[in-house]
């Protein structure tokens, strides 16, 4: 027996006690900053404004407990190797805190999430009746924010309740960093790497991480699929039900966490499975309430199927497409506009089949190899995750945050060997400012495909837990 199963009920009760009381301490965060915002008081000024006063009220609420947590941690925990893991997370958190607290300014990105839920809310198309036009999820997304708002509505603040969903969002961002940080920590002890190598390798991971801090200036939604990606994977074992509607809800955010199914299904996972398509039934039925208001997801399928995907070419789109249409554009060849769209359609499609079929043939690989069952699987994952980096039509920079547990992976397979052409992977994919210079700016794509070719199955796993000086 493993798991639970090998726990005693009192260990069960402790274990969900601090569940419970990591919850309350979160939500006490969340909720007093509020409290102190929206009563007057002659102990609190802003500099910059109402609005920026919430976040700073946030900040040092978090500054507060973080600094209580880690003390409570280094003293429950004297041995190096369990609290020196914890206190980089904190350290981390603590960086991106600061990022929060000074940029916390609604981006073009998170306007398009806003305006489709004032469309909800006024019965109308949040595809097509919107200012800019630019809302492209499934509508969980922008019913989420109306339903944020409708929840804030009946409390009076010193501020539109819009800026109170935008709060409740960024700090959302915050706590997923944390679980984020924690996800790829328990993956690096999955796969063999010791405690400190692996914290130290996930916090420089973290620290230096362009996609990161993009996502977090544009308000982007890619912490979240991390974060259920992660669980799916890393509760598939054990807890498949749980990992199976984890996924279901990253695929109601975004489409391509629809990736993992397959690789269930091909490994027989069927209690994930179940997990997964019943998770989606079941968010499908609450949004259309329960089967009786199809329009939304009618405007969504529509303004899917008509989506003009040459207005997303620019150099910092990483994906197949990208480089293929500007390598067109940026020759002049002189064709016209439908040859040229034939020509780079074609193009894309045999590049995006000879991708899939490399995976195909690695996924055959890691199945003839020594791996674990559990750890095929992680692999399994892991390629999947790299072929929608590189077939779906958009990737923009702050997409490749779901790079990091591609990267704990390659270091535990070839950190040992080609430690320098991993560094090398990883800097290219997380480590490179943003710019949009042809060909320059396709340097993620370069360092994933420099990542499949270092991570080919028939290497072991071999963590680097002793990082050369």
């Amino acid at each position: 027996m493993t798991g639970e199963q090998q726990m005693k009920p009192f260990d069960i009760v402790n274990r969900y006690g601090l569940i419970l009381g990591y919850g309350l301490s979160g939500l006490t965060a969340i909720i007093l900053p509020l409290l102190l915002w929206s009563f007057p008081s002659r102990f609190i000024s802003n500099t910059y404004g109402k609005q920026q006063e919430l976040f700073e009220l946030f900040s040092l609420v978090m500054v507060v407990f973080l600094a209580g947590w880690a003390m409570w941690q280094i003293r429950r925990r004297p041995p190096a190797s369990t609290w020196l893991p914890l206190g980089l997370m904190v350290l981390v958190g603590g960086q991106y805190l600061l990022l929060l607290n000074e940029y916390s300014h609604k981006s073009w990105d998170y306007l398009c999430y806003e305006n489709a839920a004032q469309a909800i809310l006024e019965n109308q198309n949040p595809y097509t009746d919107t200012p800019e036009r630019c809302y492209l999820y499934p509508p969980l997304l922008a019913q989420t924010f109306a339903v944020a708002w409708q929840g804030v509505q009946p409390f009076s603040f010193p501020a539109p309740h819009w800026h109170v969903v935008f709060y409740l969002y960024q700090v959302g961002q915050f706590f997923l960093i944390l679980a984020a940080f924690w996800f790829c920590y328990r993956l690096a002890l999955k796969i063999g790497f010791w405690p400190v190598p692996a914290a130290l390798l996930i916090t420089t991971l973290f620290v230096l991480n362009n996609p990161l801090v993009r996502t977090l200036r544009h308000n982007q939604l890619n912490l979240w699929m991390l974060g259920l990606i992660l669980a799916g994977m890393l509760w598939l074992p054990r807890r498949p039900l749980w990992a199976g509607l984890a996924v279901a809800l990253a695929v109601h955010l975004k489409l391509f966490a629809l990736v993992l199914l397959p690789i269930w299904l091909l490994k027989k996972q069927w209690r994930g499975l179940v997990g997964a398509g019943g998770g989606l039934l079941l968010l499908l039925l609450v949004q259309t309430g329960w089967g009786r208001y199809w329009i939304v997801w009618e405007q969504f399928i529509t303004y899917y199927n008509a989506q003009p995907l040459n207005r997303f070419i620019r150099f910092r789109n990483n994906s197949l497409r990208s480089v293929v249409f500007n390598t067109l554009r940026t020759m002049q060849l002189g064709l016209d506009q439908e040859l040229t769209q034939t020509i780079g359609t074609v193009v894309v499609f045999i590049l995006t089949l000879l991708v899939a079929l490399w995976l195909l043939y690695r996924f055959w690989q890691r199945e003839q190899g020594s791996l674990t069952r559990e750890m095929q699987m992680i692999g399994h994952s892991l390629d999947g995750l790299a072929f929608v980096l590189i077939a779906a039509p958009i990737t923009w920079e702050h997409h490749y945050v779901l790079a990091l547990p591609l990267l704990v992976w390659g270091f535990a397979q070839r950190g040992r060997e080609a430690f320098g052409w991993m560094v090398a992977a990883a800097f290219l994919m997380v480590g490179i400012p943003t710019f949009d210079v042809f060909p320059l700016s396709f340097h993620q794509l370069a360092g994933l495909l420099l990542w499949l070719y270092l991570t080919s199955p028939h290497h072991t796993l071999r963590p680097v837990n002793q990082f050369p000086l």
